[in-house]
C-alpha cells in the first residue's frame, strides 16, 4: 500500500470480469491490485492530483485555476476518465469530472473532457496551456481511437513569451532539431489574443505545423 493520501476507504465491491473491484463512496473504483490485508482500503485507481501527468489551465491575472487528468483501464476493458480542479490562489481543489465508459467511446469522451476543461479556464480567465488535448491524444493512443481535427499537438518545442509590458506581448518559437534548434524571429500578440493562438497561426502561415523549420532556414541557434 501506497501513503495515506493515495488510498481510500472502500465502501462497495463491484464484480467485474470475474475479479473483485473495491469502489469508494463516490463510486469511483479502486485499484483491486493494491487492497490493505483486512480490505478496507485500497489505493486510488485514477489519482489525477497525485500524478499530475495531465493539467489544462495555469496562472492568469487576477489568479490560478487547473484542471488535472487521469485514466485507468478496467478488468473489463472500460476506461475511466477521472478530473479534479486545483486552484492556489483560492486554496480549493474539488472534484471536477468522473465517468466509465466503453474503450470506443474512451477518445471521444477524452476529447469532450478536455473541452470542458477549456472552458472552465476560459471562465476563470486563465489560458488553457500550450496543448490542452494532451489527455485526450494519450486516451486515444491506449484505446486505438482517432482525435479529431484541431486537437494536434503544437509543432514547436518552446513557445517563450514576454510579456512584461502588458501592451507589448511578443513571442519566439523554438524547434529542436536532431542536431540543432531552430528559434524564430520575435513576434508580436495583438491585444487580447492569446500568445498560443498567435504561435499557431504564425506555424500555419509558415507551414511549420506540416515541416519543422530547420537550422539551414532563417533563424538562429538557440
Amino acid at each position: 500500500m501506497g501513503s495515506d493520501y493515495s488510498n481510500a476507504e472502500i465502501k462497495s465491491w463491484e464484480t467485474i470480469n470475474g475479479i473483485e473491484v473495491p469502489m469508494d463512496a463516490r463510486g469511483k473504483y479502486l485499484d483491486w491490485q493494491d487492497v490493505s490485508e483486512d480490505r478496507t482500503e485500497a489505493r486510488r485507481l485514477t489519482d489525477p492530483y497525485g500524478t499530475m501527468q495531465h493539467s489544462i489551465g495555469g496562472e492568469g491575472e487576477d489568479g490560478d485555476f487547473t484542471v488535472y487528468l487521469e485514466y485507468a483501464e478496467l478488468p473489463d476493458g472500460r476506461i475511466a476518465l477521472d478530473s479534479c480542479w486545483d486552484s492556489d490562489s483560492a486554496g480549493t481543489i474539488d472534484r471536477f469530472a468522473y465517468e466509465v465508459v466503453s474503450r470506443e467511446e474512451a477518445t471521444g469522451a477524452a476529447v469532450a473532457l478536455c473541452d470542458l476543461a477549456i472552458e472552465a479556464c476560459f471562465n476563470n480567465e486563465v489560458h488553457a496551456g500550450e496543448d490542452p488535448y494532451d489527455f485526450a491524444r494519450a486516451v486515444a493512443e491506449h484505446c486505438g481511437g482517432t482525435m479529431p481535427e484541431g486537437t494536434e499537438a503544437p509543432p514547436w518545442d518552446e513557445l517563450r513569451v514576454c510579456d512584461e509590458d502588458p501592451e507589448n506581448v511578443t513571442f519566439e518559437l523554438v524547434f529542436h532539431n536532431d542536431a540543432d534548434s531552430y528559434v524564430s524571429e520575435i513576434y508580436g500578440v495583438e491585444k487580447g489574443e492569446n500568445p498560443v493562438d498567435a504561435a499557431w497561426a504564425v506555424c500555419r502561415r509558415f507551414g511549420w505545423d506540416k515541416d519543422r523549420p530547420g537550422a539551414s532556414r532563417e533563424g538562429s541557434d538557440a
